[in-house]
């Protein structure tokens, strides 16, 4: 059984963000810029349940909380035009597209075969790690990943990698952005067939289940001033005063009401200790 709490940042407008996606096994580095369609985190809680003979509700046991997201990425088409900061933010952010790939502030078909580029390299991260010759080779390491994607993943890692999600993908889809009316890619030699499509660009969804790589993600005390999370900017990466401080509960026992008969003492120890036996 699960709950789901889920965020969604669905721009008016999309923005060119900066992503940095790295295959941990081998190393190897995609970097890229790519104008952001939809970012979406969830996070669910799961319980295991067991139905109990004259109870009418489940005991609940708590199993663990997963975190999930969703990017949804585009590259511009040639010749959509695109603010001078955004260009920057591009040539800055893709060796692969670079200067080269825009004729004044718009993208021209280089730039579009800069970008395949960078989705082929995605595309390869999707797979692991193998030792060995290619005809005896064995699984070393399965397709973890770390993510930065500007400020948009926030907090997942430890104090220096708050802006890093470590994740284990579960889906990678690319679309061409087909429109009737827009030219083709230029097909020079036989070597750009690889590079055939419309010129309107390419979509890209990635899905991942983000690894925690703090030992504790939860509240815990702090001493005497309270009870604080213990990741802090988590997970947002907001500046380090925001963190709440919420007050301790109070571990002093109930008052007994007056003229409690040994009944009603019994039936009040069974409510306030339901959940405090719940996994006996």
């Amino acid at each position: 059984m699960t709950a789901a709490a889920t965020t969604t940042l669905a721009p008016a407008a999309s923005v060119v963000t900066q992503l940095e996606l790295t295959h941990i096994a081998t190393g190897k580095l995609c970097k890229t810029a790519m104008l952001v369609e939809n970012y979406e985190q969830q996070v669910k809680p799961s319980w295991a349940t067991q139905e109990v003979y004259g109870r009418m509700d489940p005991i609940m046991t708590y199993q663990n909380t997963q975190r999930t997201f969703t990017i949804v990425l585009r590259t511009p088409g040639v010749g959509e035009g695109i603010a001078k900061e955004a260009v920057k933010r591009i040539i800055g952010g893709s060796k692969n597209v670079g200067a080269s790939g825009f004729t004044k502030t718009k993208l021209n078909s280089a730039g579009l075969k800069g970008y395949l580029k960078d989705i082929r390299l995605m595309y390869k991260m999707m797979y692991p790690y193998y030792e060995g010759h290619r005809d005896q080779a064995f699984l070393k390491s399965p397709p973890l990943l770390k993510l930065t994607a500007g400020g948009l993943t926030g907090g997942g890692g430890g104090v220096h990698e708050q802006n890093t999600l470590v994740f284990a993908p579960t889906a990678f889809t690319v679309n061409s952005i087909a429109s009737s009316k827009g030219p083709a890619v230029a097909i020079n030699t036989s070597a750009d067939l690889r590079f055939a499509g419309n010129s309107e660009g390419y979509k890209v969804t990635l899905q991942g289940t983000v690894l925690h790589t703090d030992r504790v993600v939860g509240w815990v005390p702090v001493g005497d001033a309270g009870i604080s999370f213990a990741v802090k900017q988590f997970p947002y990466a907001v500046d380090k005063g925001t963190s709440a401080i919420e007050s301790k509960p109070s571990m002093k026992k109930k008052p007994t009401p007056r003229n409690e008969t040994g009944a009603d003492r019994s039936e009040r120890l069974k409510t306030e200790g339901l959940f405090l036996d719940i996994e006996q």
